[in-house]
């Protein structure tokens, strides 16, 4: 392992504040020759399947946490050790932005407190409550918290130490001392949230964005020292402190989480007497086939049996089993309700009601919908009347449980006419000159298309050549290309799992 491990990190997922892409992220800590890091969005896991993925490409191993904002206004960073971990850190915030509402995240300490097994906790850096104590002089204080932080979480406490300006040298020095009085370790950490110093005033436009104000007015966009530092950097902004430099590769040494990715995982439905899912299913398309083909041939007794044993190899028989659930609902409520797409290329879809096309007749061949030569999910969509899709949901949230149910979100990206519109109105633009600016540009244009767009029409192109401000409004535009910027609900998409959902990921 290096030298150095970053342990406080947020990505663009750090919504309006984060500058870094995933991607970026994980190459950048390659090129410093860091061998693992972590990530820690504020009071969210948006980024982090992604983020592992990148990184077991890239050789790096991933360390998932969240910087989670607590009532008082400090925050801590928690990170997973493990699976156990990890779920407890989806049930932390899972509380918080349930009990929240719409946009709030409310923690309380005593959530984390009750659900700490598995996880490492770290002060939170300046954003601590002990550092801000202390940076108030409050040192009894201070030290009686971290004393009682120690004594609910005993060696998964860490004291963080940051150092963006040589004033908080002091500060730190006040840490050391609470920290060695409460016999409690110290671990550095940056707070990233640059990939370089030269991000900085693009997470200066971010913050105006998010306050809706002017570029100039911003005062709350950290510092530019906040960037994805070299280990030989980080090194010597502690030399006499080494460590806190070590603690962070301690810590990563004993973050070991394993996601099991790439596999199914569908709920678990009853099924008739002694029967399993692969037989009750089997029994089901061989009735559906009796009252559909008359007389049942052997082509179509061959072509099920072929789809049942690719379907039950891929693991994806209770899939079928769920959708057939839901139809049923559907046709027993008289709901219009029909699946479509690929799917109408199974007769196993077809004999089970779920769709209405023979591929028999049709001569639709199974493998566009589904073959062991692909990796990717079978998708199965199905279009049910828009009056009724709210029973429909009902029905789902009660047959399957609401633990185990949700609506999946989407995130809405800066595409070029919304970001040149955004980071214009930041520059302080007046909204004529905006609309004038964005008229000539699509609405869901992306931003690859922006050059294109600048070229060909002609005032746009005059426009760039000779203002400096709008050069620069492009320029920034340009780097926001596919940033996240909210979450939205998606229009259909449900989610079931066999289990509670915060065992898989967090709610809101």
């Amino acid at each position: 392992m290096s030298s150095f491990v970053h342990l406080h990190t947020h990505s663009n997922f750090s919504f309006l504040d984060g500058t870094m892409s995933l991607q970026a992220l994980v190459e950048r800590t390659g090129q410093l020759g860091m061998s693992a890091v972590a990530l820690t969005d504020h009071n969210g896991l948006y980024g982090a399947i992604e983020f592992y993925q990148l990184c077991k490409e890239h050789g790096i191993k991933p360390i998932i946490g969240s910087q989670v904002g607590l009532a008082d206004g400090s925050s801590l960073v928690l990170l997973a050790r493990d699976m156990t971990g990890y779920r407890n850190l989806c049930r932390i915030i899972t509380g918080a932005r349930l009990r929240g509402g719409h946009l709030r995240f409310e923690c309380e300490l005593d959530d984390i407190l009750a659900h700490k097994d598995g996880l490492f906790v770290l002060s939170g850096g300046k954003r601590g409550l002990i550092s801000r104590l202390a940076l108030n002089r409050n040192f009894e204080e201070a030290e009686a918290h971290c004393r009682w932080m120690k004594e609910r979480l005993a060696d998964d406490f860490y004291l963080e130490l940051q150092r963006f300006i040589p004033w908080d040298d002091l500060l730190n020095d006040h840490l050391t001392r609470i920290a060695n009085t409460c016999d409690v370790p110290v671990v550095a950490s940056n707070d990233v949230h640059l990939l370089s110093v030269k991000e900085f005033s693009l997470r200066k436009v971010l913050h105006a964005i998010d306050q809706n104000t002017l570029l100039e007015q911003v005062r709350s966009a950290g510092h530019k020292q906040q960037y994805l530092k070299a280990p030989r950097e980080m090194q010597r902004l502690f030399p006499g402190n080494p460590q806190a430099i070590e603690n962070s590769l301690r810590i990563a040494e004993r973050c070991n989480l394993e996601l099991a990715l790439g596999k199914p995982v569908f709920p678990v439905l009853e099924v008739p007497g002694d029967e399993t899912p692969a037989s009750h299913l089997r029994k089901l398309c061989f009735s559906g086939a009796e009252q559909l083909y008359k007389p049942r041939t052997a082509e179509v007794e061959r072509r099920i049996n072929y789809e049942l044993s690719v379907i039950g190899e891929l693991g994806f028989t209770e899939y079928f089993l769920v959708v057939k659930d839901i139809v049923e609902f559907c046709r027993r409520e008289a709901i219009p309700c029909v699946g479509r797409g690929s799917a109408a290329d199974s007769i196993v879809a077809y004999v089970l009601g779920i769709t209405f096309a023979d591929p028999i007749r049709f001569n639709l061949y199974f493998e566009r919908f589904l073959n062991p030569e692909r990796t990717d999910v079978p998708d199965i969509d199905l279009d049910i009347c828009w009056k009724s899709r709210d029973r429909v949901l009902d029905y789902v949230y009660k047959r399957f449980g609401a633990e185990k149910t949700a609506m999946i979100c989407t995130f809405s990206t800066f595409q070029s006419r919304a970001a040149i519109r955004e980071v214009a109105k930041v520059f302080g633009l007046p909204e004529e000159e905006i609309r004038e600016l964005t008229r000539d540009f699509p609405h869901m244009a992306k931003m690859s298309e922006l050059d294109e767009n600048l070229n060909t029409v002609p005032q746009l192109k005059t426009a760039y050549s000779f203002d400096k401000t709008l050069t620069e409004i492009i320029a920034i535009s340009k780097k926001l290309a596919g940033f996240p910027r909210h979450l939205s609900i998606h229009s259909g998409g449900v989610i079931i799992a066999p289990d509670k959902l915060t065992d898989y990921t967090p709610l809101e």
